[in-house]
């Protein structure tokens, strides 16, 4: 059944797939992701978090280089009511990958389906490195906790600066169905800024700046 599964999906695919086999130079590309802001403390650090959504536009010179940049809307995040920052950056685009790698060790013939699907979708890496500028608008209206029964004290995260820059790294992975990609894409963030400081009326972590962000979307892209 495995067997005879297999055989049915790499006749379609065979089909499916049949016009990536001259490649088409596509040098525009079009991006909607949605995804998790957070920062990288030490375990004994409160964190921060939110989500992000963006849209990216890129242009390439070749094959293999060019540059992206687009809008990020970011919300969710302590100390701020509006967060949006304008990304530029330089990307590597690796040649496209239509090895065949098939894991059929799942225990459903869903799984088997899912595993077959990835393997025979062509594959492509993107690295980009480059710098986000943006705005903040603040929200410093801290909460009050209570700990272990305590008095009620404020803390939390506040935004001391409203203009925000940080320098990006990160890579795309993209699987593609023609000129559609679907892609997940990790990006380390290092805050040149400093635009959250922690604030606790007991001291404890008083102070405290993060600087290293990661955030992660999965989104879908169009070339053109």
């Amino acid at each position: 059944m495995r067997t005879l599964l297999i055989i049915s999906v790499l006749f379609i695919s065979s089909n499916l797939f049949s016009q990536e086999i001259s490649d088409h130079k596509f040098y525009n590309d079009i991006s909607y992701n949605y995804g998790f802001f957070a920062s990288l403390n030490p375990g004994d650090r409160e964190g921060i978090n939110g989500e992000i959504m963006n849209l990216k536009l890129s242009h390439f010179y070749n094959q293999s280089y060019g540059f992206r940049s687009g809008i990020n809307f970011i919300n969710g995040v302590e100390g701020t009511n509006k967060f949006l920052t304008i990304p530029v950056q330089f990307v590597y685009r690796s040649p496209i990958n239509r090895s065949v790698v098939i894991n059929t060790d799942a225990e459903t013939i869903g799984g088997v389906l899912f595993d077959i699907i990835l393997g025979i979708m062509p594959r492509q890496t993107e690295f980009f490195i480059g710098a986000n500028l943006g705005y903040i608008d603040p929200d410093n209206n801290l909460g009050q906790t209570s700990i272990f029964g305590g008095p009620w004290i404020a803390q939390g995260y506040q935004t001391e600066q409203r203009f925000y820059s940080s320098i990006d790294a990160g890579l795309t992975l993209k699987y593609k169905i023609r000129r559609f990609g679907i892609g997940f894409s990790p990006t380390l963030k290092y805050l040149v800024t400093r635009n959250f400081k922690y604030y606790s009326e007991d001291g404890i972590n008083d102070g405290y700046t993060p600087n290293w962000f990661l955030s992660g979307t999965i989104g879908i892209s169009y070339q053109f």
